[in-house]
């Protein structure tokens, strides 16, 4: 410590083995990270270990300029108040100072014979209740808070050292010295980032979300913070939360095209992942429109298209022909290439002839267009794969749209037999009995569709068809409100073509 205005605080310590009660003086230092526990009633006092001060013999760095209290006066010394070590000689004038002249080993120690507090007779009690206020109020504010004179500069020599290590790609050491620099100094963006990118870099996906989280605190507005946020959410199974975080930087991307289309590609194959193949395969019609296409990409279309909730990466060789296949083809579709896409397909059934959701992909895209196509090869699915619920629902639909009720309800019943949780199952059941004028029936199973996708705009349109047939107007009103809501909105999920 250097000379200055000094604050010195007497603290009364117990000997943890004998217990037995002495007076310490401990040098508390001014704007420090006052990270300790301070309870002068009490007579206790414990220092934290990046707390810069001293107590007896045993000296932490301090800064400039410090301000410590005795008895609730301000002292100004003009040389050191420390004692470095034991051995030394020499004792600073006025520390030591006693009544009952002991100065015990030359430490920065009180006089056992004077008790915790200032003696009464000599000292304004109501003076020092005030400074015991003030010191407490200060312990309080400066909780936290950052450091000081020399510790700054040891921050910035911890900033300079990690730097150099990651220069020299020691990321081991980077990590430590870049995980102690955020600790002092939280705030430090930089550091969060540079922490992140490193802990991503070397698979700690766990400690890169966490790092790359605060670092968002910080800097909201960083679209690749989010992105790498995301890449290690999805290392760790979090597919929603990435998910979240990719459109999110898709909003804050600023325009950068390569970025875009790279973000773009995360959502997509999210989407697959998530099971949620309809609104996969409807994002890579960005990557048509742009006239992006690779082989990487046909794979990651083939498995939104076959309904595989899969990751690129997790594709195994053996299935890797037909995804791309089915991709290819499908991409053509999209383009605009019906002719070329139908040839495509074609071969794929050939090649592939009992490959599950390959004609139920065919069927889905003509089903805009070609409505009776379409129901061909909805039907030659379930001829396949006779368990496939899909199949059943969009086969029940198709019939559905050519007013063929009766045709339509051995296939809604299987459907809702294979998964009596599936809305689109319930949907397509409702809806072939409300036709065929078993309205009650049919209102149970809408009304369930419902209960499970509320948002589901198809469903409050049939549910409006089916107050009205059954004289609910009340109800058949609020349903085509809603419907026309969701409709204008287009938040609506669709679970049918």
């Amino acid at each position: 410590m250097v000379p200055g205005r000094y604050w010195v605080l007497e603290v009364y310590r117990m000997a943890p083995a004998q217990r037995e009660a002495s007076n310490s003086r401990v040098l508390v230092p001014w704007m420090s990270t006052f990270g300790i526990g301070v309870i002068l009633s009490g007579a206790a006092f414990s220092a934290g270990g990046r707390i810069p001060c001293a107590v007896n013999d045993e000296v932490v760095k301090a800064p400039r300029d410090n301000l410590l209290v005795h008895a609730g006066e301000i002292r100004e010394f003009e040389k050191s108040p420390l004692l470095a070590k034991p051995a030394r000689s020499a004792v600073p004038a006025g520390l030591l100072d006693c009544p009952h002249s002991c100065q015990r080993n030359q430490k920065l120690i009180g006089c056992p014979e004077r008790s915790l507090l200032p003696d009464s007779r000599s000292i304004d009690m109501a003076k020092w209740s005030k400074a015991k206020a003030v010191i407490l109020i200060c312990a309080l504010a400066l909780s936290g808070t950052a450091v000081l004179g020399q510790s700054g500069s040891s921050f910035d020599e911890v900033v300079r050292e990690a730097s150099v290590a990651r220069e020299q790609n020691d990321v081991p050491r980077a990590l430590q010295l870049y995980s102690r620099a955020v600790e002092v100094n939280p705030k430090w963006a930089e550091g969060w980032w540079s922490l992140g990118s490193l802990q991503y870099g070397a698979k700690l996906f766990s400690g890169a979300r966490d790092s790359l989280s605060q670092y968002i605190a910080l800097v909201p507005n960083s679209p690749s913070a989010f992105a790498l946020r995301a890449q290690s959410e999805v290392e760790l199974g979090d597919y929603e939360k990435a998910l979240a975080d990719i459109r999110q930087s898709l909003v804050l991307k600023g325009g950068d095209p390569s970025n875009e289309e790279r973000l773009h590609i995360y959502e997509c194959v999210l989407l697959t992942r998530l099971g949620r193949f309809e609104e996969s395969l409807q994002a890579y019609r960005y990557f048509v429109e742009k006239g992006i296409s690779t082989p990487e990409l046909s794979v990651a279309i083939g498995l939104a298209g076959l309904r595989m909730a899969l990751l690129p990466k997790e594709v195994s060789d053996d299935q890797r022909e037909v995804l791309s296949g089915a991709g290819a083809a499908t991409y053509q579709y999209m383009a605009g290439n019906e002719d070329g896409a139908a040839d495509a397909f074609h071969s794929l059934f050939q090649h592939f002839p009992s490959q599950a959701n390959l004609h139920l992909l065919y069927g889905t895209l003509l089903f805009p267009s070609n409505r009776e196509a379409s129901l061909t090869e909805f039907r030659r699915e379930v001829d396949v794969s006779p368990s496939n619920q899909r199949a059943q629902v969009l086969t029940a639909w198709a019939l559905l749209m050519q007013n063929r009720s009766l045709d339509a309800l051995p296939y809604a019943n299987k459907a809702v037999e294979l998964n009596p949780e599936s809305a689109a199952g319930q949907l397509v059941a409702g809806r072939t009995l409300v036709d065929l004028g078993q309205s009650r029936e049919g209102m149970e199973h809408l009304e369930r569709a419902l209960q499970l996708e509320p948002e589901n705009l198809e469903i409050h349109i049939a549910l409006a068809e089916a107050y009205s047939g059954c004289g609910r107007k009340q109800d058949a009103e609020r349903e085509r409100a809603l419907s026309l809501k969701l409709a204008q909105n287009r938040t609506n999920p669709f679970a049918l073509p």
